[in-house]
């Protein structure tokens, strides 16, 4: 008996052993390119038994099963699943690119979500994209890349801000998103290296947006920065850098000096300077020619033909499941195309996670970032503007040797200055997991911000003369404080077919500001050695104040999946700010959206061509608190303009005190409630990804200057609640990825379509005014804020053309609508229309002439590849929107640098000047000047004329100054090349890509200005009332370089 047993027990150990011995080998790749896949998951029996591929792609299984399903998966790959038996030697598994894994997960507030399950607006931007835009600022990435978002560029200068609107413009107050990064609330990202980012996504609908609540009506901007947590080694190192140079994409098309002696001349409508010559030839007369040999070109004088730019980023990062790293330094350096502009950036980020406890783990971040932009004058008084249209035959230096006053190159010497910010940033992160499905995640975070404008102005003289120069000094250092905390739980569960997620969490915001300023004004110093203030003996002053705010809220949000296909999520956030009254700081923003995956439904299964089919909708209200500290207060101070008698007898002048700022204590937060509907529609495996998305955004309660009457005698307005806006409109996004052997291509892009309107302001309806351009811009107030109108409308009057000899009847009396006047109209003078039919021309005939929103804006991706190398193309653009350009009222009309019609020193004007301006048929028996070029009866800009008042009214704020701003451009092209695994392993590295790439290459539009990308005035960019005017704005330029990234 015992001898039976024995042999049983025999028997039935080696089947065991002939049963576990099946081993399963197999390598994976990818299908394209047929290169190793080094990292790829495989799962065997439900996932009992699991191999990570290593760096030939290969992997070994043990199992106990004759026939096996073997599963494999790598991230942005789809899935496969192929079948193994005992008979098979080795596995080779092909992965196919997917355009979208709808497992992967997605940052969103206080969270994260499957894409599969998202029921709100969240655009995903890949940060591969991001780094490889050579931008100084991480926005100007992100412009084209995700529907419902417009990014525009307020200046061409390197370092220069960003306005990035999320569908549409909700308030005339700043409309630029809110930013998280790392989970910490900041108003912009500029300092932030694009190298240094994993992911960002970008919540454009209150139900994913409002868990952030009293911030984010304008959206949010959710930035990850990189760590260590996904490393599959130790220890590893990337380096990346890039070589380049930027040239102007456009440049201005003006008169040559040598020509505008010409102009001088057909202005005057006499020869003085030029002459005819024995062949009847018009040429230049020889007693003047020394001023052309002495003129300039002075867009020559202040370009940087070649102007450099280079970025070198090194990050280390590793780690294991208990702990893990990253360290990164990145130095990025960037002439400007016009001399003396320039950014320098030098940051560093560190990060570390530590698993304390199988349940506890805390983490710490510490970034620090130093930028120094130098900074050229922009604005009213841009150097491009001044180089464009100054006078070219005036000399860079005067008779005494010294710069002549107000020359570009004058201007640039003495205006330009420096700006310094300093960044640092330090986190605390703390997760435990109380018990399974239950977590706290506490988080402080510190933020120091510093930024000191250091200007040195010296005003023309002879170099030489050191002891008499003068000088003007100042400095202006600001700091702001940030501390923010937050305590968030959140539970997770399953329940059969139910999936539950709860999360209630606390949030604390305190911020500080200081603001000084220092200036005066000396003699004694002539370079930046001697810009103390000890020397400015003149005029010395200095000032400065602090404020502050505070903000507490409380957040929570469910979310529900039934059977993955039925989703619900409902977000509650409700904030107090002390920038309200007592009685009106909190405000309440609830949201709820719904989510219906129809693809998982029983009477779908059978059409396996659709990967995803879900339908979706939500509603929530946001809120805006970006208004200044203190203004539902009235403000008391010392000013100059009220003083008071004290005393009898020899009675003295007093400094009074009075009411500074009048204070509104009614005011209440901007609201905004936002609808949207949409589908995302995926088939073939996620080859073709599509979503479309309708959706309408109220702006309530909008926070405005409504005007008080003079005799109340305050010059300040209080912020009323006085304001409606409606933005509604569509998003499309649609993208194709395959593959075919090595070659694989993708082709991608997203349009949309955004309607502003003003539905509301107050209860008198008052327009709101902006745009307002003084000298050397007289043109006055150029757009209006109205009911059912977009915002900030351009508003004067309409012309139509030049007057024409049949409009005049034989005594020379004009038989059409005049601007009211005394003096005589002549052919050649602007017509204006008659918009009410009073037979009069005058204010009440001015009227809309056109709107800086665009109709659509869009972006296009292209991709190709075939093995190693890869081209990719990103196209963007905007149609139907107007931009004014300024500079046609120097280029086509007579006046001098500062605006003003005096008849002498005139500015430079367009090189289709002659072609574009009025001249009549020419009497034979009283020739002029200007018949040298001939009648053009079409011309459509006024004739010049010595009478001031006469072209005041031709060159007055009007449609002549309106052009059609559409544009397509190529952003960027690239071409690279990756060197494939074997090449690596031989050469010990983990990776190496070669590129070169190319930004903005070719622009196709109709606008005559620089560049049709038309923001923000510089330094009024939180104000929505002065976009879409080109005052000689710094153009973008056109950029080439090369670059190399390496890992080891």
């Amino acid at each position: 008996m015992i001898k039976v047993k024995l042999l049983l027990v025999s028997i039935f150990v080696m089947m065991s052993f002939a049963v576990s011995a099946y081993t399963i080998k197999g390598t994976v790749f990818d299908d394209g390119t047929k290169e190793p896949l080094i990292g790829a998951t495989v799962l065997v029996d439900g996932g009992k038994h699991t191999a990570i591929t290593d760096i030939d792609g290969n992997f070994v299984i043990t199992t106990q099963l004759e026939n096996a399903k073997v599963v494999v998966s790598y991230v942005g790959y789809a899935s496969k699943t192929v079948k193994w038996d005992a008979s098979m030697s080795t596995l080779s598994i092909g992965l196919g690119s997917t355009v979208q894994d709808l497992e992967e997960v997605v940052v969103i507030g206080y969270g994260v979500q499957k894409k599969s399950d998202l029921t709100g607006a969240v655009s995903s931007i890949d940060a591969e994209d991001v780094a490889a835009m050579p931008v100084t600022n991480v926005v100007q990435a992100l412009q084209g890349r995700a529907p419902g978002v417009e990014v525009v560029q307020n200046s061409g200068a390197p370092g220069s801000s960003t306005s990035i609107r999320i569908r549409g413009m909700g308030t005339i107050n700043n409309s630029d998103p809110l930013y998280v990064v790392d989970g910490m609330p900041m108003d912009n990202i500029d300092f932030i290296s694009p190298d240094d980012i994993a992911s960002i996504e970008i919540l454009k609908d209150a139900s994913s947006a409002a868990i952030y609540g009293s911030r984010a009506a304008n959206g949010v901007v959710l930035v990850t920065t990189k760590d260590g947590s996904k490393s599959e080694k130790r220890f590893n190192i990337n380096f990346s850098s890039y070589v380049g140079f930027q040239e102007a994409a456009k440049k201005p098309s003006i008169l040559s000096k040598e020509e505008f002696v010409y102009f001088e001349d057909y202005v005057d409508n006499q020869y003085s300077k030029t002459m005819k010559n024995e062949a009847g030839e018009l040429v230049l007369n020889p007693e003047f020619s020394s001023l052309v040999e002495n003129g300039v070109n002075w867009w020559d004088e202040i370009y940087n033909p070649a102007a450099p730019m280079f970025k070198t980023a090194l990050s280390i990062y590793g780690g294991n499941d208990k702990l893990n790293y990253y360290l990164s330094g990145n130095w990025t350096n960037t002439e400007g195309i016009v001399n003396e502009s320039g950014y320098d950036r030098k940051s560093f980020n560190s990060k570390l996670n530590v698993k304390l406890l199988d349940n506890l783990s805390l983490g710490a971040n510490l970034s620090y970032t130093h930028v120094d932009t130098r900074v050229v004058p922009e604005g009213s008084w841009s150097t491009i503007k001044s180089a464009i249209n100054f006078n070219p035959l005036t000399p860079i230096y005067d008779t005494t040797g010294g710069y002549t006053w107000g020359t570009p190159v004058e201007q640039l010497r003495r205006a330009s200055y420096d700006k310094f910010n300093d960044n640092m940033i330090g986190q605390l992160n703390l997760n435990w997991q109380i018990i399974k499905g239950l977590n706290f995640t506490s988080r402080a975070s510190y933020a120091y911000y510093s930024s000191d404008i250091d200007k040195f102005n010296r005003y023309n003289a002879n170099p030489e003369a050191v002891g008499t120069v003068k000088y003007d000094v100042s400095r202006n250092p600001t700091t702001t404080q940030n501390f923010s905390w937050d305590n968030v739980l959140t539970y997770m569960n399953s329940f059969g077919e139910h999936d539950l997620s709860v999360m209630v969490g606390q949030t604390m915001e305190t911020q500080s500001y200081e603001n000084n300023s220092f200036s005066g004004t000396g003699y004694g110093g002539y370079d930046d050695w001697y810009d103390s203030l000890s020397f400015a003996n003149f005029t010395k002053t200095a000032s400065g104040y602090s404020t502050g705010w505070t903000a507490l809220g409380v957040l929570g949000r469910l979310s529900y999946d039934y059977a993955d296909k039925y989703l619900f999520q409902a977000n509650f956030r409700a904030d107090a700010s002390s920038r309200f009254s007592k009685n009106n700081r909190w405000g309440i923003f609830p949201s709820a959206s719904l989510g219906w995956k129809i693809n998982e439904e029983d009477f779908m299964k059978d059409i396996d061509w659709i990967s995803l089919l879900k339908l979706r909708a939500g509603w929530g209200q946001l809120g805006n608190n970006r208004i200044s500290n203190f203004e539902y207060m009235n403000l008391v101070g010392l000013t100059g303009n009220n003083n008071y008698i004290y005393g009898v007898g020899t009675p003295s002048i007093k400094p009074g005190m009075s009411i500074v700022q009048y204070g509104n204590p009614d005011i209440l937060w901007e609201r905004t409630e936002s609808w949207s509907a949409g589908v995302d529609f995926n088939v073939w495996q996620n080859k073709i990804t599509s979503t479309f998305e309708y959706f309408v955004k109220d702006t309530h309660d909008m926070l405005i200057q409504v005007p008080i009457v003079y005799s109340a005698g305050y010059s300040n307005t209080p912020m009323q609640n006085a304001g409606s806006v409606r933005n509604q409109g569509f998003e499309l996004q649609l993208s194709y990825r395959d593959s075919y052997g090595d070659f694989r291509y993708e082709i991608g892009g997203n349009i949309s379509h955004v309607k502003n309107k003003v539905t509301s302001l107050g209860e008198y309806g008052e327009p709101i005014l902006g745009g307002n351009l003084t000298n050397p811009n007289p043109l006055g107030y150029v757009n209006r804020t109205v009911l059912n109108a977009p915002i900030a409308c351009f508003y004067g009057w309409k012309t139509d053309g030049v007057l024409q000899p049949e409009d005049f009847d034989e005594n020379g009396n004009v038989l059409v609508p005049v601007v009211a006047s005394t003096r005589k109209y002549n052919p050649g003078d602007m017509k204006f229309v008659d918009i009410n039919g009073d037979n009069v021309i005058d204010d009440n005939d001015r009227t809309f002439i056109g709107s800086p929103h665009p109709d659509f804006y869009y972006g296009l991706n292209v991709n190709v590849g075939y093995k190693g190398f890869d081209l990719s193309m990103m196209f963007q653009g905007v149609a139907g929107n107007d931009l004014y350009n300024v500079m046609k009222f120097f280029q086509y009309s007579t006046v001098n640098q500062n605006g003003a019609f005096t008849g002498t020193n005139i500015t430079n004007v367009a090189a289709d000047y002659f072609d574009k301006v009025y001249r009549p048929v020419g009497d034979p028996n009283n020739p002029t000047y200007r018949d040298n070029w001939g009648p053009n009866t079409d011309g459509t800009v006024p004739a010049p004329s010595s009478d001031q008042a006469r072209n005041e009214v031709n060159f007055r704020n009007s449609d002549f100054y309106i052009e059609d701003g559409s544009y397509f451009r190529l952003k960027n092209i690239q071409l690279s090349y990756t060197f494939s695994k074997d090449f690596c392993k031989r050469a010990s590295i983990q990776g190496l890509k070669l590129y070169v790439s190319a930004t903005n290459l070719f622009t196709i539009t109709k606008y005559t200005g620089l560049d049709p990308e038309v923001g923000k005035r510089v330094g009024t960019e939180s104000n929505n009332l002065f976009i879409g005017i080109d005052e000689g704005n710094y153009p973008q330029s056109r950029s080439y370089m090369f670059g190399v990234v390496f890992d080891f």
